[in-house]
């Protein structure tokens, strides 16, 4: 929650930090101070209005991280180094803003939580064509994958599978 400006006030509600008050260091401690509160008190009207808050400043951060993404490609565009690097980008997990009555992750796995970005950037010439799964697929899946599509014969990856028949533009 510690998002910089200007991706702060792209989502979030800037006008409710005290006047002279860093609105990084207002948000941090607004998150800081909510989280622990709600486990106390649940589901009262004013933490729902307190989560609608934090939950525009994760949009915020989620913008942050758009742009970084792109000055890392611009990066390596710039460099000359963007046709000859796999790029992939996932997440670990989302977070959950009241629904199921959850916040933030853990407990059974919900849609808000599992569901999370896995992009591939391959560079040209790679045989590998845009697609989206139509069936679920997980991160644990990203290993064999890139040990099938870069021939490392790994012995020791045990778990997960290919992914390259998607890839590749060959799912059955």
């Amino acid at each position: 929650y510690a998002v910089p400006e200007p991706y702060l006030s792209r989502f979030a509600d800037t006008s409710i930090v005290p006047d002279g008050e860093d609105n990084q260091d207002f948000f941090v401690a607004y998150e800081k101070e909510f989280f622990p509160r709600l486990f106390v008190e649940r589901w009262t009207p004013a933490n729902i209005d307190q989560l609608a808050i934090l939950h525009r400043v994760y949009l915020s951060g989620l913008a942050y991280i758009d742009s970084l993404v792109d000055t890392l490609l611009t990066s390596l565009k710039n460099a000359g180094q963007l046709d000859n690097t796999f790029i992939i980008i996932t997440s670990d997990r989302g977070e959950g803003f009241g629904e199921h009555k959850r916040v933030l992750h853990g407990g059974p796995p919900h849609r808000e939580q599992n569901h999370v970005p896995l992009i591939v950037i391959p560079p040209p010439g790679m045989n590998i064509e845009p697609a989206r799964a139509s069936t679920p697929i997980e991160l644990i899946d990203i290993l064999p994958t890139l040990n099938e599509i870069f021939e490392l014969n790994d012995a020791n990856v045990r778990h997960g599978q290919s992914l390259k028949p998607l890839l590749m533009n060959h799912e059955g």
